[in-house]
C-alpha cells in the first residue's frame, strides 16, 4: 500500500490521470491508493468490484462524502488529524495506523484490526468498534461517547 501511495504522490500529474488533482485530503488519497495496490500494483487491470470501489472513492474525494474502505489494507498508513466521520472501514487492516486527532466519528469500524495504531486524541463518538481488534493500541485522550466497544457495550465516558 505504502509503495502504490508513493507512486501516486510521485507522479504530480492528477493521481496517473484519474482526474483527482494534488493537494486532496491525503486520507482520502490513501484510500484510492489502498484500493490500487488491493489489485496487485498501480496499473494493473482493475476487475469489475475493484472498479466499483474505485469510483466510489473517488467520488468521496471529490464530494467530501464519507470514505469508503471496508476490508482495505491501510496498515501502518498515517491518517492522523484527518475528517474521516462517517467512514466505512469495517474488516480493514488499520494495525499500527496513526488515527491521533483523527475525527472518526461515526465510523464504522466494526471487525477491524487497529494492533497497534495510535488512537491518541481520537474522537470516536458513536463509531462502532464491535469485534475490533484493538490489542497494543495507543489509547489516550481518546473520546468514546455512544461509542460501540469490541465486546459490543457502549461506552460513554467521554461524552
Amino acid at each position: 500500500m505504502v509503495q502504490a501511495y508513493d507512486a501516486l504522490m510521485a507522479s504530480g500529474n492528477g493521481m496517473f490521470g484519474l482526474g483527482l488533482p494534488m493537494g486532496h485530503d491525503r486520507s482520502k488519497i490513501a484510500l484510492l491508493a489502498c484500493l490500487l495496490s488491493a489489485v496487485g500494483a498501480v496499473g494493473a487491470p482493475l476487475w469489475t468490484a475493484e472498479a466499483e470501489h474505485l469510483a466510489a472513492v473517488k467520488a468521496a474525494v471529490k464530494s467530501s462524502a464519507p470514505a469508503l474502505c471496508q476490508g482495505c489494507d491501510l496498515r501502518g498508513v498515517n491518517l492522523s488529524a484527518n475528517d474521516l466521520q462517517d467512514a466505512d472501514f469495517s474488516h480493514a487492516d488499520l494495525a499500527n495506523a496513526d488515527l491521533s486527532g483523527a475525527n472518526l466519528r461515526g465510523a464504522d469500524l466494526s471487525g477491524s484490526s487497529m494492533i497497534g495504531a495510535n488512537l491518541i486524541s481520537t474522537d470516536l463518538t458513536d463509531a462502532d468498534l464491535t469485534g475490533a481488534n484493538l490489542s497494543r493500541a495507543f489509547i489516550r485522550a481518546t473520546r468514546f461517547c455512544g461509542t460501540t466497544m469490541p465486546d459490543g457495550r457502549v461506552d460513554d465516558s467521554g461524552c
